[in-house]
């Protein structure tokens, strides 16, 4: 063998076969993501394709902001109740004036509260931005300096932030700090003009705080996040703060936010510099009940009727997974996401409300109707007789008829919220009649005992569901017949529980040995219940329920995944290029140069993404860039080029030795692309070798 023949056996070789170019429908290309964009003001778009009527994309904003307004008051109230009387004590303390009883010359240590942030971090800043709101509200007579750890780097750069909010805080009519962080940026501080008596930003720390107590002022300085201060810097302020304090005769406060204990929080400073406060511990976070109500009111939202999304019960779940993981902030931008998206995309969703007169119905609407998949599997869930009738029904144009089957389970969706009331309504009551000892604590921890273990394909392995409820069971066999009697007799009684045993043989005892029969009664009425529960025996329920789906949207807006984002764009890239929702309507005209363009040659980078995943793990760039160009169509291309580029720029015949180098250029762009996303890299020690990372994220 030859060593020609030898170099050529060597080779690898690559053969890409491209599939037929087919020819462009005469549709239009546009790509619908969501909807056709209206010159209006309202964010919204026109769903169907753009056959919603108008009046429709304006009743779906108008009930989103309407009942998004609703969830969000209840979320502020409940904040509010809950904050009022949290910092009373604090200001209390702050405010009281206590060196008399300290003996004359004696050093006065500084009042210091410690605040016991709890420790879910997530909600640490909203808590630590309520505190400082609230010093500032309420202490006219006092400064509040702010200071954080992620910009007090150094002791001359923490007093200099010290000095600069004294300054600016003097400046104010209300002689309070500005109400913006000095941590956001320090830029002001290198930009405060001169004040009244002509000094500069770097005023001496004492002429200083001889100006601020002249004026009668208290000192109030807000350490946010002491677990994060490095010893180094916290010792001397602490004492510098000291010195002030017994100058000034205890005109000086500190607050200390901290989310570990007293106890380790002082290990970490010399003993000197503890003895230099006197601390007091304040137990202020309270987040964990603003949240188990905010969920309650938000997730169950039992009461409701069309103020509300139905938010489906294995969604309620994962959100009481997260409870104690979320910060509010978090839980409230989730809650809103859901909102806006459900009335953003889903056209039925002007149907959840009790005014009908903004509302207006086409056959695209029904058509909607028909293909619900809570209709197609309603259809399924019927004997065969009543399937026919329903798929009659449905495949024709009787508008009248396909209403009044809206209405029905309009109804039974209203209906659904009254059954989950009363059934969490009863056991509690059966919890506080018959149990001196809780099983549950609250609606949210009943409502996860509920329904941690219903299965929604097989119901009829619920058998065992309310098993939780064996401690009652078992009261209940051991209590007198008079206890029952009076149990049974209130049930009866109570227009809201009586329906659930309606079917059953819900009389009073007459014996102790009817009491096993009347614990399987009360089991067998409970289970009933959580059958018609179920969501996904109901049609229409897309019109107003949230299902699990949710989670991926919110995953998406708040932690996208990059690379898979990356790969979704570079294999569909008309959802992004041409996606009605952010392009220019004029500019999709199928008979644009752009488009023309676009029909022949995606952005290279795109092009050579699709050829990488067709190549082996090894790849040689020259026969890459061979596969790359050969791919191409090149007399579609000329033409496109021709009509898109301006005449000057591109010769009438384009020769190899151009097509040669424009190609090229294309390709080393995306290849240099396609190694920044991380997609391929150059091998080591070989030259010219490209290796695709094929594993990452695997």
């Amino acid at each position: 063998m030859s060593f020609d023949d030898f170099m050529d056996s060597q080779k690898v070789v690559y053969e890409l076969k491209p599939a037929a170019r087919v020819a462009v429908p005469d549709g239009p290309l546009v790509y619908y993501q969501e909807g056709v964009p209206t010159e209006s003001t309202v964010p919204f778009v026109r769903l169907l394709n753009g056959n919603e009527p108008r009046e429709n994309m304006y009743r779906r904003y108008e009930l989103f902001v309407s009942n998004w307004a609703k969830q969000y008051d209840q979320i502020v109230q409940i904040l509010e109740k809950n904050e009022k009387n949290m910092f009373v004590d604090l200001q209390r303390y702050l405010s009281s004036d206590e060196d008399s009883t300290v003996f004359k010359g004696q050093p006065i240590n500084l009042s210091t509260a410690l605040l016991n942030l709890g420790p879910n971090i997530s909600n640490h800043s909203l808590l630590l931005h309520n505190v400082w709101q609230n010093l500032v509200d309420e202490s006219p007579d006092a400064i509040v300096v702010r200071l954080s750890s992620k910009v007090c780097s150094t002791v001359s750069f923490t007093m200099k932030i010290l000095a600069s909010d004294i300054s600016r805080g003097l400046k104010t009519d209300l002689g309070r700090a500005a109400s913006v962080p000095v941590s956001d940026s320090d830029d002001d501080m290198d930009s405060e003009p001169e004040d009244e008596e002509g000094q500069t930003r770097t005023i001496e720390m004492d002429s200083l705080m001889e100006k601020v107590f002249s004026r009668d002022k208290r000192l109030i300085v807000m350490i946010e996040d002491a677990d994060s201060f490095p010893t180094s810097i916290l010792t001397p302020l602490i004492k510098v703060l000291w010195n002030y304090n017994n100058q000034y005769r205890s005109k000086i406060k500190l607050v200390i936010g901290m989310s570990t204990p007293f106890e380790i929080f002082h290990e970490k400073l010399p003993k000197l510099t503890v003895r230099y406060m006197r601390p007091k511990y304040f137990q202020i976070d309270n987040t964990g009940q603003a949240v188990n109500e905010i969920m309650e009111n938000v997730l169950l939202n039992i009461n409701d009727t069309y103020d509300s999304l139905i938010l489906e019960p294995r969604l309620v779940l994962k959100f009481l997974e997260l409870k104690s993981k979320i910060s509010i902030s978090q839980f409230v931008n989730s809650m809103k996401v859901i909102y806006m998206s459900h009335y953003y995309s889903q056209p039925l969703s002007v149907m959840w409300t009790n005014d009908f007169s903004k509302i207006q119905l086409n056959s695209h609407l029904f058509d909607v109707f028909k293909r619900l998949p809570s209709v197609r599997r309603y259809e399924q869930s019927l004997d065969a007789e009543q399937a026919a009738s329903l798929h009659k029904l449905l495949v024709s144009d009787n508008e009248a008829a396909l209403g009044d089957l809206l209405r029905q389970n309009l109804n039974k969706l209203i209906h659904w919220r009254y059954k989950m009331k009363t059934l969490v309504d009863l056991l509690n009551f059966m919890q506080e009649y018959f149990l001196e000892k809780s099983i549950w604590t609250g609606n949210l921890d009943l409502f996860r005992l509920i329904f941690k273990n219903v299965s929604y394909e097989e119901e009829h392995s619920n058998f065992e569901n309310f098993n939780f409820l064996q401690l009652l069971w078992k009261k209940i066999r051991s209590s007198s017949l008079h206890d029952i009697n009076s149990f049974i007799k209130t049930v009866r009684e109570d227009a809201d529980f009586w329906p659930l045993f309606a079917n059953d043989d819900f009389e009073e005892l007459s014996s102790a040995s009817q009491t096993k029969r009347f614990v399987a009664t009360l089991n067998r009425a409970l289970l009933r219940c959580l059958e018609e529960l179920n969501l996904n025996n109901i049609p229409f329920r897309e019109i107003c329920c949230v299902d699990l789906s949710a989670l991926d949207l919110l995953t998406n807006t708040f932690n996208p995944q990059v690379r898979a984002t990356c790969i979704d764009s570079l294999l569909n890239s008309k959802n992004y290029l041409l996606n009605t929702v952010h392009s220019d309507l004029s500019q999709l005209d199928p008979e644009s140069s752009d488009m023309k363009l676009y029909r022949y040659l995606e952005p290279s980078v795109i092009e050579l993404y699709k050829l990488s995943r067709e190549a082996g793990v090894i790849a040689n760039v020259y026969d890459f860039y061979q596969v790359f160009k050969n791919s191409l169509p090149r007399e579609e291309l000329e033409n496109a080029l021709r009509q898109k580029c301006l005449q000057p720029q591109l010769p009438a015949k384009i020769d190899d030795l151009t097509w040669d180098k424009m190609t090229l250029s294309w390709f080393l762009k995306s290849l240099a692309e396609l190694q920044t996303l991380g997609f391929v890299r150059e091998v080591k020690n070989k030259s010219e070798t490209l290796e695709k990372l094929i594993w990452k994220d695997l």
